[in-house]
């Protein structure tokens, strides 16, 4: 499905954007199983009557790790858009007010990044 765009950014020497491309992609199906996890946990829970609090503790760290996954994977997509645009060579240059999380984006001085605005 992406074959021509993994091409382009390949004949593109653009190493570091698939790189980022591919930890963005394992991070998403990382969320997708533990959803998977989660759902059959509900299932199982509402149709068997347990009084054992660990399935309870399991479905709130599962949905912790959900949640905390989705935030990395926002900020990870805020961060890669902002340093396309300054440009890699320039992220550590100190003029340009590093935006790496959705509270760098929502509360920039200068708007760099606005994809996300809408």
């Amino acid at each position: 499905m992406y074959k021509d765009k993994f091409t382009k950014l390949l004949e593109g020497r653009k190493i570091f954007h698939i790189m980022v491309c591919n930890d963005l992609v394992l991070r998403i199906n990382r969320i997708n199983a533990h959803y998977q996890t989660y759902d059959s946990l509900r299932n199982k829970c509402s149709t068997e009557k347990s009084n054992i609090a660990s399935p309870q503790l399991q479905d709130f760290l599962i949905v912790e790790e959900i949640i905390y996954h989705i935030r990395k994977a926002i900020d990870e997509m805020i961060f890669f858009l902002w340093m396309n645009k300054v440009g890699i060579s320039n992220i550590d240059n100190q003029q340009h007010y590093s935006i790496d999380s959705i509270g760098k984006y929502l509360n920039q001085k200068k708007k760099v990044v606005d994809e996300f605005d809408e």
